[in-house]
C-alpha cells in the first residue's frame, strides 16, 4: 500500500529545491549537460562527418595507388 503521506512530504522538498521559474531549470540543465555530453563524445573519439568524408576519400585514393603499384608490379614479373 502508498503511503501518500510521504508522497507528498517527497514532493513538498522537491519543489523547494527547484527553481520557480521553470526557465532557470532548462538553463541550467542547458548548461549542465552540454559540456557533459561534449565530454562524452570527446572521449568516445568520435569524428565529424566532415573528418570522416576527408579521411575516407584519402583512403580511397590509397588504395587505388597500392592497386596500380600491384599492376606495375605483375606487369614487370611477368616480362
Amino acid at each position: 500500500m502508498f503511503d501518500f503521506q510521504k508522497i507528498e512530504i517527497l514532493a513538498q522538498r522537491i519543489k523547494k529545491i527547484l527553481p520557480e521559474d521553470p526557465r532557470i531549470l532548462a538553463e541550467e540543465f542547458k548548461n549542465t549537460s552540454k559540456p557533459l555530453v561534449h565530454s562524452f563524445l570527446k572521449r568516445a573519439n568520435l569524428v565529424t562527418r566532415e573528418e570522416f568524408d576527408a579521411q575516407n576519400e584519402l583512403l580511397q585514393k590509397a588504395h587505388k595507388q597500392l592497386e596500380d603499384l600491384e599492376t606495375i608490379i605483375k606487369n614487370m614479373k611477368s616480362t
